[in-house]
């Protein structure tokens, strides 16, 4: 399967996927801090105490083995106490990010972008094949990959639309069906809900829906395609 993405849409997706591998290994912290862009940070600050708690709660039983450890614990990217599902994310997301930099700035850099893919020994698909191309000072990149690293990257997108939307529920229901968990996701929401939005707040929900619809549709495309050449063989 090939998928297309245009501009910023690429950043998108790397964002996308940090995220969907930072809740897997455990790093709630990081949602926190991701909701300190949308939401005012002083109204936040009064209900920090609790939203750890809830955090705290809700990974407790999500990530039992995390039992004991702050809201920045985690079993970390290479272990493989973690769900296999966040090794995927991380090598779809080193690679991306990888291509995108060198393109962009072929003469190189220090930030972890222009690091070779290091991917995880237990990622059961190969690494994506990606290209980058230049087209009216757009940066477009092209990947090929299976259809089960497209999924990944889907959730992943609509997971991130979830937050910054700061529906909880729906984000935790990627992970589980739990309902003491989706309980407690119902209080984060509650929570987030009633705090102002910040100045320097910047939704990108409505454009990565919009992204996950662009991505079905060339994955249906191709099927389509595919079964017509099928079909006249």
């Amino acid at each position: 399967m090939k998928i297309l993405l245009k501009g910023s849409q690429i950043g998108s997706v790397v964002e996308a996927l940090d995220l969907y591998a930072r809740i897997w290994i455990g790093q709630f912290d990081h949602i926190m801090y991701e909701m300190r862009w949308l939401k005012d940070c002083e109204e936040i600050d009064l209900q920090e105490e609790r939203l750890v708690h809830l955090f705290l709660a809700l990974r407790n039983i999500l990530l039992p083995g995390l039992s004991g450890y702050s809201l920045s614990g985690s079993y970390g990217i290479f272990s493989r106490k973690r769900d296999i599902r966040a090794a995927v994310a991380y090598d779809l997301q080193q690679v991306i990010r990888y291509r995108k930099a060198w393109f962009e700035k072929p003469e190189g850099g220090y930030t972890v972008d222009f690091r070779a893919p290091y991917p995880c020994e237990d990622d059961p698909y190969p690494l994506p094949k990606a290209i980058c191309i230049r087209k009216k000072e757009e940066t477009i990149l092209e990947a090929e990959m299976l259809e089960e690293q497209v999924s990944i990257i889907v959730d992943a997108l609509e997971i991130r639309a979830a937050m910054e939307s700061g529906d909880f529920i729906k984000l935790f229901t990627y992970f589980t069906e739990d309902k003491k968990i989706l309980g407690y996701a119902e209080e984060i929401t509650s929570i987030y809900s009633s705090a102002s939005d910040s100045r320097y707040c910047k939704r990108k929900s409505d454009s990565l829906i919009e992204l996950v619809y662009e991505i079905k549709m060339q994955i249906f495309q191709q099927k389509a395609m595919s079964g017509e050449s099928a079909t006249h063989e």
